[in-house]
């Protein structure tokens, strides 16, 4: 499957942190895909302080152009004025022309200071995402969301999390008369509630915090752990991928207490669970999704909440251990292959739903499914068997027909694995073939070798994305009926 992958990830600000794209994009890779990537940080883009804008829309011509060497397209988003702009540009290719567009949605914006202008975008964005062929989220609080603001039924696949290097490090237990060690991987910018954690652990000296990460807000932070003189915050900056398992697993619980929906999953809650850490999220969309059951849930913004939910579990060792085995063995079922694995069927569904869409409108017929198509067919020239196959190029470039997806009493799997002789030649040939005992031409006789099939046509249809090749056969037995030139001619003209 040769797919086109179009995402907004930056490179992450703390080592380490997993990039969903890069992930997605290897494993496909590595399942044998195609993979072409269209990403932000290589598109010309201006940034005016928290603001990135993309300018995505001068690059559409030359993306447009090879659209249909595609088989699917993998959106990423919303990223303002990169996949808003590919949803609304794409809308101007013909259907015939376009393949399909599965939309991975992240979360809904919620700027700080702009909640007018984020509602106002975010209703212009569900408009936008109803022209996907298919709508992915992350979690089950995002399908609910994006359920009701779309009026469509998107698919579930949650990220996942490479649990065997974060569980592989030995942990160092606490001592039970220490502090309740707190750890924070993100970060430092407005929305991640950074301040709010500091504040919740300063002077407290049952609790211990170490931030790691860098970001806009890291002279900030500094800064207000001198002024509180919270000597029992430490904070690391950014360190390097090798010690981020370390850090798991040198602490006790994992917190991402982020202020909006800005936070759309929480990545480093898996990573820290998967080392034996305790979960603690704010009651977010998504964030709340991987947290619920296996460690707290506070109010976004909620510092009382936040302390005393931290007291707590600092005070009841039992607890935090039955919560840290449930959060690890969560994080089981959570890993990067099924995830991967769960795109791949979405993009086959897809791409046979729009494949059967175009085998349709091909055959220039009111039917609604290839299936009908063939049944009438069947029955307007007296065939025992019919069945419709759609080849596209072998690769980016490649001019060898190979079948992307059939139609037919044998099934999509037995017909793209092992596609009739005769039919990948009139692929590759372009012309209408008859194939029985008295007008087989001598250089293409073998390519009929059913014992079970007396007479058989095979014609060409071209697409704007590749070719079909119609099969008719009338089985020995069945009938006296044998094809005849004239069927060939009627065929061609009944497919052109």
């Amino acid at each position: 499957m040769r797919v086109l992958v179009v995402i907004s990830e930056m490179p992450p600000i703390v080592s380490g942190v997993a990039n969903c794209g890069s992930r997605l994009v290897d494993g496909l890779r590595a399942r044998g895909h195609e993979v072409d990537v269209e990403a932000a940080p290589e598109i010309p883009r201006w940034i005016v302080g928290e603001f990135r804008f993309s300018g995505f829309v001068r690059r559409w011509g030359a993306v447009r152009k090879r659209l249909d060497k595609y088989d699917v397209i993998n959106l990423h988003g919303p990223t303002p004025s990169l996949s808003d702009a590919f949803l609304a540009l794409s809308q101007t290719v013909s259907p015939m022309r376009k393949p399909p567009i599965v939309y991975t949605h992240h979360s809904f914006i919620e700027l700080d200071g702009l909640r007018g202008a984020s509602a106002a975008y975010n209703k212009l964005h569900a408009r936008l995402m109803r022209g996907a062929d298919r709508v992915v989220v992350t979690s089950d609080s995002y399908r609910e969301i994006v359920s009701a603001a779309t009026g469509r039924e998107p698919v579930v696949v949650p990220w996942g999390v490479d649990r065997e290097r974060f569980a592989a490090e030995p942990r160092s237990e606490r001592d039970p008369a220490g502090p309740l060690r707190i750890l924070f991987v993100g970060q430092m910018r407005p929305y991640k509630g950074v301040e709010n954690l500091i504040r919740a652990v300063a002077g407290s000296p049952q609790l211990a915090l170490t931030l790691v990460g860098g970001g806009p807000m890291a002279d900030q932070v500094e800064s207000l752990i001198g002024e509180l003189g919270a000597t029992n915050v430490t904070y690391k900056g950014r360190v390097a991928d090798e010690q981020l398992p370390p850090e798991y697993a040198s602490h006790d619980v994992i917190a991402l207490p982020s202020l909006t929906r800005a936070e759309a999953y929480g990545l480093v809650l898996l990573e820290g669970m998967a080392a034996g850490c305790v979960p603690l999220g704010s009651d977010l969309p998504g964030v709340r999704d991987v947290v619920d059951g296996t460690g707290i849930v506070v109010p976004p913004g909620d510092l009382e909440a936040l302390r005393s939910s931290l007291l707590s579990l600092a005070a009841d060792d039992t607890r935090r251990e039955r919560l840290a085995e449930a959060s690890a063995e969560r994080t089981r079922a959570l890993t990067w292959d099924s995830v991967v694995e769960g795109y791949e069927r979405i993009f086959e569904q897809s791409v046979r739903v729009a494949h059967s869409r175009l085998a349709v409108a091909a055959l220039s017929s009111s039917k609604t499914t290839p299936e009908a198509v063939l049944s009438r067919l069947t029955s307007r020239f007296g065939a025992t068997r019919a069945s419709l196959l759609m080849f596209g190029n072998g690769g980016l470039g490649a001019d060898t027909p190979v079948p992307v997806s059939a139609w037919g009493p044998f099934g999509h799997a037995h017909f793209v694995d092992a596609p009739p002789l005769i039919s990948s030649y009139v692929a590759e040939s372009g012309e209408g073939v008859l194939l029985d005992s008295e007008h087989t031409p001598s250089d293409v006789r073998g390519l009929l070798r059913r014992e079970d099939v007396a007479s058989a046509l095979a014609v060409p249809i071209r697409t704007p994305r590749g070719r079909l090749v119609l099969n008719l056969s009338i089985e020995r037995g069945q009938t006296d009926r044998r094809f005849t030139p004239r069927d060939l001619r009627e065929a061609l003209r009944c497919v052109a």
